[in-house]
C-alpha cells in the first residue's frame, strides 16, 4: 500500500494524547466548578458555573485545533444537563445525567466492538483526522475492537461506582468522580495509545 495512505496519527502520539486529555479535562472541569461555586452560592449557581466552565473549555479547545462533532456533542449535553437541573431543582438529577451518559457510552463502545466500525476507531479517526482509507489497514478494526471493549468496561464500571456514591451523597459523588475519573482516563488513554501504536506500527 502506498506510504501516503498509512495511518499518520500513529506517528503523532503526543499530539493525539494532548487532545484526548483535553476531553478528560472537559469532563472534570465543570464538576469542579459546580462543587466550588455550590459551596458559596448554592446548587443553582453551581449548575450555571459548571455549564459556563464546560462551554469555555470546549470553545477554547475548538479554537486551538479541535473540529468535528465531538465538541458539538459536548456543548449539547451541557445545555440539556443545565435545563434539566434548573427545571427539576434537583442536584442529584442534574448529576445523574452524567452517569446516564457513561452508561450509554459503555453500551455504545461495547456494541460497536462487534461491528465494522468500533467506536474507539471512530474516535481515533476524529481526534487524529484519519482518512477513510485507514479502515482498510490490516489489523486496524481488530485492534480498536479490543480498545473499544476496554473503554466499555471502564464506562460501565465507572457509572456503577458513581451511581452508588450519588445514592449516598453529592459529596461522595464528587469525590469518586475526581479520584476515579481523570486519573483512570489518563491511564486508559496511555494504554490505548501504546496498545494501538504497537499493534499498528
Amino acid at each position: 500500500m502506498p506510504e501516503s495512505s498509512a495511518p499518520q496519527p500513529i506517528a503523532e502520539v503526543e499530539v493525539g494524547r494532548s487532545r484526548l486529555l483535553e476531553l478528560a479535562l472537559e469532563g472534570l472541569g465543570p464538576l469542579v466548578a459546580f462543587w466550588g461555586v455550590r459551596q458559596l452560592g448554592g446548587s443553582v449557581a453551581g449548575m450555571v458555573a459548571a455549564t459556563v466552565a464546560g462551554v469555555g473549555l470546549v470553545v477554547l479547545s475548538r479554537r486551538r485545533h479541535r473540529r468535528g462533532w465531538l465538541p458539538l456533542l459536548t456543548l449539547a449535553f451541557l445545555g440539556i444537563q443545565l435545563v434539566v437541573g434548573l427545571a427539576s431543582g434537583s442536584e442529584r438529577l442534574y448529576l445523574s445525567q452524567s452517569i446516564a451518559v457513561s452508561v450509554l457510552l459503555g453500551l455504545a463502545f461495547g456494541v460497536s466492538s462487534f461491528t465494522r466500525r468500533p467506536l474507539a476507531g471512530v474516535f481515533a479517526a476524529e481526534l487524529y483526522r484519519l482518512e477513510v482509507v485507514v479502515w482498510q489497514q490490516p489489523g486496524y478494526v481488530r485492534t480498536f475492537r479490543l480498545v473499544s471493549l476496554a473503554w466499555a468496561s471502564y464506562y460501565l464500571l465507572y457509572a456503577a461506582v458513581r451511581a452508588a456514591a450519588l445514592a449516598s451523597s453529592v459529596e461522595g459523588f464528587v469525590l469518586v468522580s475526581v479520584v476515579l475519573g481523570l486519573p483512570a482516563v489518563v491511564l486508559l488513554l496511555a494504554w490505548s495509545v501504546r496498545f494501538a501504536t504497537r499493534r499498528l506500527d
